[in-house]
């Protein structure tokens, strides 16, 4: 009896260690992709790339899950991702829970920097390292069809002056303007980054972030933001007013010239048919220096630090950031931030992706780098000023 047990114990110790070899190296080839559900404009363009990494890595079991509150999903712990798929919100507050990992290495050995634009890796660095990259970056265009606007005797803008006259001259004429906007982008979001963009240094905001009411408040420009919104509402030019929801419709008319204008995003680009009808402008100037447009990311995407996975993972993210990959989206007219793919876009595509080249950190929309604590006080007290209610208090207001 002795021997027999003895026997089925040396049997079983040395199946052990083979059957627990074969778990880890199964659990080696999944790679669980976290995504933030209903905030990533961009996760169609980002689903082709992925299903093309799955065609080509069969090895790898890639499992895509969406968490309304990523934050909480990896605070509590209800699973082990691999690569987070954000809003830069997210991506910032994560970061502060020290639950990312820096990717230094990957951006230098894929020559990222080389290949793609400044704001990608820009948006990306925290704390003199890079622990994301800003995904299919995006400006707010206003969108015009020179020849829709001659019918209207209607001067042609050739600058962001003539443009905030263009407004001005549309209301007057009680013209609306339709737009089209992320989800996560209100209309009074949009028009106040143009003000945001030359009036506060973005990482100033990304500083502070989650720090006391008291740092906040001492962000002057915050509440002469609101200032200057107020003076341009009451020169006709941003009033709530003036414009429309629209939808995908609205850039055929503007194709057909039965609109004068648009408010959209880069975004639009892949749906822009007349290319060389159509004309852009992505930046508001409000004072005399040459600024860049004010540019959103169409997510942010970064390693979890305490992901299983990390050669699998390191396989993932190394093709998130090769030229290649990108090449298919830049055929159907979509700016993918990348140097060399988006110089092949022409006409009015070929321009939006111009507008972003030079962007940096700064010139981030600014309320990425404000917390979601404030985020729908902030909407309320834009809408409010451009519905003509301003009291001079908004910023103390946002932040009680």
């Amino acid at each position: 009896m002795k021997k027999y047990i003895c026997f089925l114990l040396v049997l079983i110790l040395g199946f052990m260690p083979v059957a627990c070899k074969k778990i880890d190296k199964s659990r080696d080839k999944e790679v669980i992709v976290l995504v933030e559900n209903n905030s990533i404009p961009i996760m169609d363009n980002l689903n082709k790339i992925l299903d093309k990494f799955k065609e080509s890595n069969s090895e790898i079991n890639l499992q895509i899950i969406t968490k309304d509150n990523i934050k909480d999903a990896i605070s509590n712990k209800d699973l082990s991702p691999d690569i987070l798929i954000t809003t830069r919100s997210s991506f910032i507050e994560i970061f502060k829970e020290n639950e990312l990992q820096a990717i230094d290495e990957i951006i230098k050995e894929e020559k990222y920097n080389e290949n793609f634009y400044n704001i990608n890796t820009s948006s990306g660095r925290l704390k003199d390292k890079y622990y994301g990259i800003g995904a299919f970056p995006y400006t707010i265009d206003f969108l015009y069809n020179p020849k829709a606007l001659e019918k209207l005797n209607i001067k042609i803008p050739e600058n962001s002056a003539d443009m905030l006259n263009l407004l001005k001259t549309l209301r007057d004429k009680n013209i609306k303007i339709p737009y089209i906007l992320p989800e996560e982008v209100s209309l009074e979001l949009a028009l106040s980054s143009y003000i945001a963009n030359f009036l506060l240094v973005s990482s100033q905001l990304k500083d502070i972030y989650g720090d006391s009411e008291e740092d906040y408040k001492k962000l002057e420009s915050m509440q002469q933001m609101f200032s200057i919104m107020n003076s341009i509402v009451s020169s006709g030019q941003f009033n709530l007013t003036n414009f429309y929801v629209g939808s995908e419709h609205n850039i055929e008319e503007l194709e057909n010239e039965e609109i004068p204008i648009l408010i959209g995003t880069s975004f639009l680009s892949k749906n822009i048919k007349k290319v060389n009808s159509i004309k852009s402008i992505s930046n508001i100037n409000l004072t005399e220096n040459t600024m860049f447009s004010p540019v959103g990311l169409g997510a942010m995407i970064s390693l979890y630090a305490e992901g299983e996975n990390k050669d699998s993972s390191r396989k993932l993210l190394g093709y998130l950031v090769k030229e290649d990959t990108y090449s298919d989206l830049s055929k159907e007219g979509i700016i993918v931030a990348n140097k060399n793919l988006d110089m092949s876009l022409e006409g009015v595509r070929g321009a939006m992706a111009k507008n972003i080249v030079n962007a940096n950190e700064n010139n981030v929309f600014y309320f990425y780098n404000i917390p979601k604590k404030y985020l729908s006080s902030l909407k309320e007290k834009l809408k409010e000023v451009m519905n003509g209610k301003y009291d001079g208090n908004e910023w103390n207001d946002i932040i009680k």
